[in-house]
């Protein structure tokens, strides 16, 4: 059990399902949160909400990451097709 405000909810309590972390090999995490353009996620549902926020999805190196590796992988083709010419 955890506190949440000054509810405590128990895990699997059916009567909190918007107080859950979503599973990914359950949940449809797109009916849940969506990815925005700069990186950010938004919640769609009350349960995407608790769950970026309990995770700290939004955090800054987690936006960056998804940028960082296009641009990396960006470096890398430009490398072998400089290699190449």
């Amino acid at each position: 059990m955890w506190a949440v405000g000054e509810t405590r909810v128990r895990w699997g309590d059916p009567s909190a399902t918007h107080r859950r972390l979503l599973q990914p090999k359950r949940d449809d995490l797109a009916c849940h949160l969506r990815e925005e353009a700069n990186g950010y996620l938004t919640a769609l549902t009350e349960t995407g909400a608790f769950h970026t926020d309990r995770l700290r999805l939004n955090r800054a190196p987690l936006v960056a990451l998804p940028r960082t590796r296009q641009e990396v992988a960006r470096l890398h083709r430009d490398l072998a097709a400089a290699r190449e010419g």
